[in-house]
């Protein structure tokens, strides 16, 4: 949006290139300051001041009513080369806090 405003705001400066009147000069002094006001109101106001922003939420959680609590257990059995593997196994419960 400051781009725009600054490309019409140049845009007018060039296309307007006709010299004021002797009789003209407080008009053209009084639309340059309403003018200025304008564009220097559009470009500083950047409504980043906290207020466009969501309001922090509170979010209240219960505690969990039970744990999860796990242990690993290594079981092992012979293959048919009469090798001994060995397998982790892992057991997980749910325990009341």
């Amino acid at each position: 949006m400051k781009k725009i405003l600054i490309a019409l705001t140049a845009l007018a400066f060039v296309t307007s290139a006709v010299p004021a009147k002797a009789g003209d000069e407080a008009a053209y002094a009084i639309g340059g300051l309403i003018g200025g006001l304008i564009l220097g109101d559009a470009l500083s106001n950047n409504h980043r001041h906290g207020h466009h922003y969501p309001r922090e939420v509170y979010v209240y959680e219960q505690t969990p009513q039970y744990v999860r609590l796990c242990r690993t257990e290594w079981t092992g059995y012979y293959d048919h080369y009469g090798r001994y593997v060995q397998q982790p196994r892992r057991i997980c419960e749910w325990v009341p806090r």
